[in-house]
């Protein structure tokens, strides 16, 4: 059986694909072209403040079709949207992880300093 390469990942909404994700994303496809990793970003529809905040006002700063192409223009390989929900908000970081090994085999994972994950915002 041939081994899957490794994935270095990123997750976030990246709502503008501002200059702070395009650092983000520059360094992991610079450290991925080094190590022989394949790139791949997960970013969420609808926007998770959306689901979880929804009696906030909420201004997209772009389209996801937007988000989509100014990611894999950074260099990304694959840009996987993951629908976002109530109950996915629930899952456990350990759950959220483990549902991404699933189709990830992960080598090494990229976020942003505010970045957390699962229920609560528990997994840092």
């Amino acid at each position: 059986m041939k081994q899957q390469p490794g994935v270095a990942l990123t997750i976030g909404v990246f709502d503008g694909v501002h200059r702070g994700h395009q650092d983000l994303v520059r360094r992991m496809v610079e450290h991925a072209e080094m190590t022989a990793l394949e790139t791949a970003c997960i970013t969420f529809d609808p926007d998770p403040d959306r689901v979880l905040h929804p009696e906030r006002r909420h201004q997209a700063l772009s389209t996801l079709d937007d988000r989509v192409r100014r990611l894999r223009a950074l260099g990304i390989d694959r840009v996987d949207v993951m629908p976002f929900s109530r109950d996915f908000s629930l899952q456990s970081p350990e759950e959220f992880v483990t549902s991404l090994q699933v189709s990830y085999p992960l080598r090494s994972l990229w976020v942003g300093s505010d970045f957390a994950l699962g229920r609560d915002r528990k997994g840092t």
